[in-house]
């Protein structure tokens, strides 16, 4: 028996859409990379506002913090220290949920402040049922805290006020103290005013107007709070403060003129 040998021809295959030549990956350096965090939140319930670092370090309250961050549904007067929706509705401030007194708010440290949230007509309890609210949400301490001094003065009215504000914690439990006071010597109060009563048998025209005035006031006030924060949705607080205002002089005189 003969046996025959066929030589084998392989012939390389390529399939369609491929190449036979090799495969290589370009290496290119990147930059530097910087993540931006969002500085605003939109939920059904709530706007959340993330202050920036360079707004915390130029802030010196919780006042002067709104009127920088330039939330557009309020209207921040950081001179009269008001707050109000831009339709000129009373705004509730809240501090972790909690009611914030003037104290409070300018005694909070910004830096402390981690984001902003603003509520229309909330349905938590803890809001008190408030219509507008603007709430605080700041960082807890575990130990430690801070202490901060404020002292304005208004030149021009010869007016003004000095506050010490002091936080500490020590683990669930959180004490405040609050000591204050202020001065108002002013002497340029007053007012004008033009009425007009039209009656049936005749109008008359009153014209009124502040003359002279005289006017002194001074205030303290102090506090002392101690609180047990147990979780987000539980704490207990004990307040004891005490409040004086003296006015020693108040005098106006002015002059009412009618005209028939």
């Amino acid at each position: 028996m003969k046996h025959y040998i066929f030589p084998l021809i392989v012939l390389p295959l390529v399939a369609h859409g491929q190449t036979s030549v090799s495969d290589s990956v370009a290496v290119k350096e990147l930059g530097e990379v910087t993540i931006v965090a969002d500085a605003q939140r939109t939920s059904a319930t709530k706007t959340v506002y993330i202050p920036s670092a360079n707004q915390k370090s130029t802030a010196s309250g919780g006042i002067s913090l709104l009127s920088r961050m330039n939330i557009p549904q309020l209207s921040v007067n950081p001179i009269a220290e008001t707050v109000k929706t831009v339709d000129n509705q009373g705004v509730s401030l809240y501090i972790n949920y909690h009611p914030a007194t003037d104290e409070d708010i300018s005694g909070l440290n910004p830096g402390d402040v981690k984001r902003v949230e603003y509520l229309d007509f909330p349905v938590d309890p803890r809001f008190q049922r408030s219509q507008h609210v603007v709430n605080f949400i700041t960082q807890s301490y575990t130990y430690g805290g801070y202490t901060k001094l404020n002292g304005k003065e208004r030149f021009m009215v010869c007016s003004g006020e000095a506050s010490l504000y002091s936080k500490f914690a020590c683990r669930k439990m959180e004490y405040d103290l609050m000591v204050s006071g202020d001065y108002d010597y002013n002497s340029h109060i007053g007012s004008v005013a033009d009425e007009t009563y039209r009656l049936e048998s005749q109008t008359i025209r009153r014209e009124s107007a502040t003359e002279s005035a005289r006017y002194r006031q001074r205030g303290f006030y102090s506090a002392f709070r101690a609180s047990w924060n147990r979780n987000d949705k539980f704490s207990f607080r004990n307040l004891v403060s005490y409040r004086r205002i003296h006015t020693p002089k108040y005098d106006t005189s002015g002059l009412v003129h009618d005209k028939n």
